[in-house]
């Protein structure tokens, strides 16, 4: 159960990260594979080229494979995730939406 506390934290802290403090649309995700939804498929393959800038790894999901106009970049966080990667990735994320 240690194991699924950390991915649970680490989720929470995602959470804010994505959500509060990047203004991204997570769909209130609360599993480990946490969406950010764009709605406009440009928007999403320049936020998900800057996040491939920094190292950070995604994976694009476009209409149809998800409603029209829900256009997003599906992400996920584990426990192997470490503290330093979590910033890696905020810090990532905001160079992102810089770029769109």
């Amino acid at each position: 159960h240690s194991v699924g506390r950390r991915v649970f934290a680490k989720q929470k802290i995602v959470f804010g990260l994505y959500h509060k403090n990047l203004g991204l649309d997570i769909w209130e995700s609360e599993t480990p594979a946490i969406p950010i939804v764009l709605g406009e498929k440009e928007k999403v393959y320049y936020f998900w080229k800057a996040l491939l800038e920094k190292g950070i790894y995604t994976i694009i999901s476009i209409a149809p494979g998800v409603p029209p106009g829900k256009d997003l970049i599906r992400t996920a966080i584990s426990a192997a995730h470490t503290d330093e990667d979590l910033e890696r990735i905020e810090e990532a994320m905001a160079y992102a939406k810089s770029k769109i």
